[in-house]
């Protein structure tokens, strides 16, 4: 019965941990729920690897384990590296102007000025209604 339950849980974290990832990528701004999956996924993974530390101790100390594992887990670390950098991206929007004109930048006495204002002020755009990705992201980036 132990057993069944070890291997139960050990089957959950993984079925949790994805589905906090999902719900990252997904929700990002549920904080609350993408903790909750995640470090409940990390306890039910835990309880299985403290169960099974001998079978994994054991089956670690072959050479092929060796090799083949530090295979995976370099590929997985560049998977991690990827996904981090991806999800950092798209929370942090970042643009630059690298035309030899800047054409697509604001001049210094813009800056200037729109950074001593200190009341709320209300812009009004006119332009085209476009269905589509681009048109989204720039409506995001203009309500920020």
């Amino acid at each position: 019965m132990k057993i069944n339950l070890v291997k139960i849980s050990g089957i959950l974290g993984l079925i949790l941990g994805a589905a906090a990832l999902i719900s990252i990528s997904i929700y990002p701004a549920k904080t609350l729920l993408n903790s909750a999956l995640a470090g409940i996924a990390f306890i039910l993974l835990l309880i299985f690897f403290v169960f099974h530390y001998e079978a994994f101790k054991a089956f670690s100390r072959r050479r092929s384990t060796q090799l083949g594992l530090n295979s995976v887990l370099m590929i997985a670390l560049f998977l991690f590296i990827v996904v981090v950098f991806n999800l950092t991206a798209r929370q942090h929007y970042f643009r630059l102007d690298l035309s030899s004109t800047a054409n697509y930048s604001l001049a210094p006495q813009t800056t200037n000025v729109a950074g001593k204002i200190k009341s709320e002020i209300r812009i009004t755009v006119f332009g085209q209604e476009e269905i589509g990705r681009a048109s989204c992201r720039e409506r995001e980036y203009l309500m920020k």
